[in-house]
């Protein structure tokens, strides 16, 4: 339902072995999820630093953060909201066991809540480029999810977009070229903005990937503040602590032509949250 490669087959029996899942789970003590006050998506283009935000936010003690897990599917096929909250419970769980590993990057935060918590109050899921192309082909989903989650907060990081376009054109799993990726990009911009305009004021908060490398404790403490939590400093530190100062300088590794770079150009013009972005940054 996110990802046109994955074939529907597939699709259908994950969903059945899922709901099967999280039946049985549904029966556990109803306690166990009754202090949550909201929801939490991430909505944005790949490659932008998302997946760290997700990790972070999933160590902390009263906040549970999915990776990947995907919930408009499940909403569109009718799972109640308490078994996908359970879904989303047992997919943290995993991805903690797995060293909560994106790539080649460990998101692992010693000493703190990965995979378990003390009190949920926010839960979510970190899964903003499927969540785009989910309700990019079918729109009616952004909607149904603002009903059906409500309270929900979005989440959107943001890069450089040469870099992150560079990272997936330059990327042998991908396949894609850079005007490939380029076209693919706009098509999820034009989704994000889409869904933009369906929130309420202050349901979305935007972050720059590039702010939260140079000052990660202050940045994920903003985060927290968005989403209601508490943000103690033994908390800051150790997720500040696995923030990659230096990154590949990806943006240097294709080619980019006159037309390419006027198309991201374009792009920056055309949407404020690009807004600053260049290639010589």
């Amino acid at each position: 339902m996110a990802y046109p490669d994955i074939p529907i087959w597939l699709e259908l029996t994950r969903l059945g072995r899922d709901f099967a899942r999280s039946g049985a789970r549904s029966l556990l003590p109803q306690a166990t999820l009754a202090g949550i006050t909201r929801h939490c998506l991430f909505m944005g283009a790949p490659r932008t630093g998302q997946s760290l935000v997700g990790a972070m936010l999933d160590a902390h003690r009263n906040v549970v953060v999915a990776h990947e897990l995907g919930v408009p599917k499940y909403l569109a096929a009718h799972f109640s909201l308490r078994q996908v909250r359970l879904l989303l419970v047992a997919n943290s769980r995993q991805q903690a066991a797995r060293g909560r590993r994106h790539i080649h990057y460990s998101h692992a935060i010693p000493g703190q809540w990965q995979g378990r918590f003390e009190n949920v109050q926010v839960i979510g899921d970190k899964h903003g480029e499927g969540f785009l192309l989910s309700v990019q082909a079918r729109p009616w989903l952004a909607q149904a999810l603002i009903e059906r989650l409500d309270p929900l907060y979005f989440i959107h990081v943001v890069r450089n977009p040469f870099d992150a376009i560079a990272s997936i054109a330059g990327n042998a799993k991908r396949t894609k070229s850079v005007d490939q990726t380029l076209s693919y990009f706009e098509r999820l911009y034009a989704a994000l903005v889409t869904v933009q305009r369906q929130l309420a004021p202050g349901r979305i908060h935007e972050l720059r990937f590039e702010d939260l490398q140079s000052h990660p404790r202050e940045q994920l403490a903003r985060v927290c503040q968005f989403l209601e939590v508490d943000a103690p400093a033994d908390y800051l530190d150790a997720c500040a602590s696995i923030v990659l100062r230096d990154l590949p300088d990806h943006r240097n590794t294709v080619h980019w032509d006159d037309s390419s770079r006027h198309r991201v150009e374009a792009l920056i013009q055309k949407y404020p949250f690009l807004s600053g972005y260049a290639f010589e940054d």
